[in-house]
């Protein structure tokens, strides 16, 4: 019998097929893809005699050399990848159960990586542009404490400006995330006791999101209170005829004084304020632009307009745009943010920047004639800080309990105009790097539309044209540019109805509620495992602990159903969370205080179920409303 003829040869698979398939598995945005698909450069891939892969570019080797040697994961820690090379780094941090960001600065080296054949960057994230980087260190390191950068070899020497601007932009966000960190441990709480005693209004008011694209063209200024404002006022009383002023709550004082009316008052003080808005008439055309996030007597102030939004907090977004179906204003440390995203909403071009120092400008932390202009801020050289002195009036504002912090690390940046360096520190450096971000993805996003620092005074903020107000005014007064009357904005229809609302508090609450109980299943679960393990069953132990596991699966898959519990909870489960392990337990010891402490978190999380429940139905559920303590499913 013959033997069967063998079966033909696959073909074999091309580079572009390759190209496709990682690009579409890596699930890389638009631009991203685009980008490496055109990239082109000095890179050749090769193969070594035994097989393993080699990388020149423009004949610099760039292999990656040995895998780097590192601890354990710390808390809090994102490790960051400077070049793909050929994958040895990112193979090597494969196992470890830490956030991974490989930053590829030749999209020429993408490009050819990918085509090479199967990748499997497992839990890291490719990014060929520090926008992309951004984006991604937005998902994974938005609560961050620490950074690793590891680079791969022969990179730093090919790509030194690229590793420059990498390293500048990783202390940016690290303090990003740990100034977030930190507004969330303090603030968490507030925004969704706000969020709470704020949602009614929506029933009466308008919502931002209702306004896209309705300014379109209109020159927009956002005017802080930093101290170079007072010399800025005498011009924004013309720029008020060619464009909208948004002004935020700390700048009033200061516009009221002089005469200047903004078109809109941006506000999102989760602390009590409405002292300083009391003792500034708004004015009553004026559309009061508040989150609801906001302090409850804030949004209560003014006569004017009310138009609700809210800020994408991943707590807060999620949960209002169940509500409302629409989506929040990004925001980052500062009110002036918030104002520059509802610019954008509207349409504006330009949207222009007016005392917005983010410095210590001539030792001062705010305007002239604001309330809280005694504000000072010294430079200690020797010890490298800015120390700080509050005005009564801002001190009398503030948590008696969490107070005001008192110095903060001196840092030196380049200036508005000259260049030359100018004091400032952690307090801003948030809301200056959101604000540079922002130029980046204006580029992209919006290339027509005009960026200016009119603040001529504090720091340079990258990607913004600086021009003198006065200057500016001049070129808008010469187009014929005009304010609009913001009426034709004010008289939107509320954003949702009493009935929608009373059906998402009822979503809250049962949200809660099953969190509640698969918190209690936990906590029950866990208590059992803690005794089989004191009495040493050891045979009982697989059991107990694989319904444990069930149990934070549960309580996981909760989570989902309750947006607004991880703003609530914050502060408690991120004190508890804080290492606590006594040195020198034995393995045995670690893991009965493991589970300890498995069942003080979830009596934790249950009892911040329940107090949640408690405050959704008495700020949103009528009280006669059938459902308002209906079973779970």
């Amino acid at each position: 019998m013959n033997a069967p003829a063998p079966a033909p040869a696959a073909p074999p698979i091309s580079a572009a097929r390759f190209l496709d398939a990682n690009l579409e598995a890596l699930g890389l945005g638009a631009q991203a893809v685009e980008r490496v698909r055109e990239g082109r450069g000095p890179a050749v891939f090769s193969t070594r005699p035994d097989g393993s892969p080699l990388l020149a570019w423009d004949g610099r080797s760039l292999d990656g050399g040995p895998p780097p040697a590192l601890g354990p994961p710390q808390a809090g820690e994102v490790r960051v990848v400077f070049g793909l090379g050929v994958g040895k780094a990112v193979d090597a941090l494969a196992g470890d159960d830490v956030p991974v960001l490989v930053y590829e600065p030749s999209a020429a080296i993408a490009r050819g990586f990918l085509a090479r054949g199967p990748v499997a960057l497992g839990r890291a994230s490719l990014a060929t542009s520090i926008e992309e980087l951004r984006e991604h260190w937005g998902r994974v390191g938005a609560f961050a404490t620490t950074v690793t950068l590891l680079r791969t070899g022969g990179y730093a020497e090919a790509f030194p400006d690229e590793l420059a601007r990498l390293d500048h932009e990783l202390r940016e966000l690290l303090v990003r995330s740990l100034t977030n960190k930190n507004t969330h441990r303090v603030r968490g709480r507030d925004w969704a006791e706000n969020l709470l005693a704020n949602a009614p209004r929506l029933t009466e008011a308008g919502s931002v999101a209702r306004l896209e694209g309705r300014l379109a063209g209109v020159p927009a200024f956002i005017v802080g209170a930093g101290p170079s404002l007072s010399r800025n006022v005498a011009a924004l009383r013309d720029a008020a005829r060619h464009g909208v002023l948004i002004a935020v709550n700390s700048a009033l004082p200061v516009l009221a004084r002089h005469g200047v009316q903004p078109q809109f008052v941006a506000c999102m003080e989760s602390a009590d304020v409405s002292s300083v808005l009391r003792s500034t008439a708004i004015p009553d055309h004026a559309i009061r632009v508040v989150t609801l996030t906001a302090h409850p007597a804030n949004v209560a102030s003014g006569a004017g307009p009310l138009l609700l939004t809210w800020e994408q907090l991943p707590d807060i977004d999620r949960a209002v745009g169940d509500l409302t179906g629409a989506s929040g204003l990004p925001a980052c440390a500062s009110v002036s943010t918030l104002a520059v995203s509802l610019a954008e909403r509207l349409g504006c071009d330009p949207v222009v920047l007016v005392g917005q120092d983010l410095a210590y400008t001539g030792g001062h932390v705010y305007a002239a004639e604001s309330p809280f202009a005694d504000s000072r801020a010294s430079v200690d050289g020797e010890r490298g800080e800015i120390r700080l002195e509050w005005s009564e009036p801002l001190r009398a504002l503030r948590d008696p309990v969490r107070g005001a912090h008192r110095a903060e690390p001196l840092q030196l940046v380049p200036g508005w105009g000259t260049g030359a360096p100018v004091p400032t520190g952690p307090s801003f450096a948030g809301a200056r790097s959101w604000f540079e971000a922002v130029a980046q993805w204006m580029e992209r996003a919006h290339p027509e539309r005009r960026l200016v620092n009119a603040t001529e005074g504090g720091a340079r903020v990258v990607g913004w044209e600086e021009r003198p107000l006065a200057e500016l005014v001049a070129e808008l007064a010469a187009r014929g540019a005009r304010a609009p009357d913001p009426a034709e904005l004010a008289g939107d229809t509320p954003a949702v109805t009493a009935e929608r609302l009373q059906a998402w508090g009822r979503g809250l609450a049962r949200g809660a509620r099953r969190f509640a109980r698969a918190a209690s299943g936990l906590e029950r679960c866990a208590r059992r495992a803690l005794q089989a393990a004191e009495r040493g069953e050891d045979a009982a132990m697989g059991a107990r602990l694989a319904r444990l596991e069930r149990a934070e699966a549960l309580l996981r898959r909760e989570s989902e159903a309750s947006p607004i519990l991880g703003a609530w909870a914050y502060a408690d489960v991120e004190r508890f969370t804080q290492p606590s392990e006594p040195p020198g337990a034995d393995a045995r010891g670690q893991a009965l205080r493991a589970l300890e402490r498995e069942v003080e978190l979830a009596r934790i999380l249950r009892r911040a179920a329940e107090e949640l429940e408690r405050r959704v139905e008495s700020r949103l559920l009528t009280p006669n409303d059938p459902r308002r303590s209906e079973t779970c499913p």
